[in-house]
């Protein structure tokens, strides 16, 4: 799950509530590199709609450029894989944790 794209999501402004719903889920099921692959029977489940629905707001969001869809062939089976484009998340800064810089005068080390 990334929180950066769950909170992306949550910020766009999309006149459909079904459309914002079927991205926040979308961006719910992302990893760190905002792909995802969730099938549409489980997206329709989860947003409490139909298949055909979500592929019209997956289609809309595409068009927009909100995600990026790319089908996937293995065997017989397609299945999407969903790519949300809400840029990189930024890299985590390590703070410095070293005992020794702590400048507090009431700290005791002992």
């Amino acid at each position: 799950m990334s929180f950066h794209a769950i909170h992306w999501a949550l910020k766009q402004e999309i006149k459909h509530p079904t459309t914002k719903l079927v991205l926040i889920m979308i961006s719910n099921y992302a990893n760190e590199r905002n792909e995802c692959y969730p099938s549409q029977i489980h997206l329709a489940k989860r947003c409490g709609c139909s298949v055909r629905s979500i592929i019209t707001h997956t289609k809309k969001l595409e068009k927009v450029g909100m995600i990026k869809i790319t089908k996937i062939r293995k065997g017989i089976k397609l299945h999407n894989t969903y790519w949300v484009n809400a840029g990189r998340p930024r890299e985590k800064v390590a703070h410095n944790t070293n005992i020794n810089t702590i400048k507090n005068k009431n700290f005791l080390a002992g």
